[in-house]
């Protein structure tokens, strides 16, 4: 799956739901890869107590 990289987490979280997906690849306004974001790194994020309306790209992996 592949959306912009300043999709929120609440919507990335939507968007994995109802795709069934557990990773999706954020790219630029450029249309380039930019990072990855799995269940795993949202999971994570909750734990350390991180906010739905912040950015995906804050909490991916930078080199997918």
């Amino acid at each position: 799956m592949i959306l912009n990289e300043n999709v929120t987490i609440k919507d990335l979280l939507e968007t994995l739901e109802s795709k069934r997906a557990r990773i999706a690849f954020l790219v630029n306004d450029q249309k380039k890869l930019s990072c990855c974001v799995t269940q795993g790194d949202i999971i994570r994020a909750f734990i350390n107590g991180v906010s739905l309306k912040i950015s995906a790209k804050e909490i991916s992996h930078l080199n997918p």
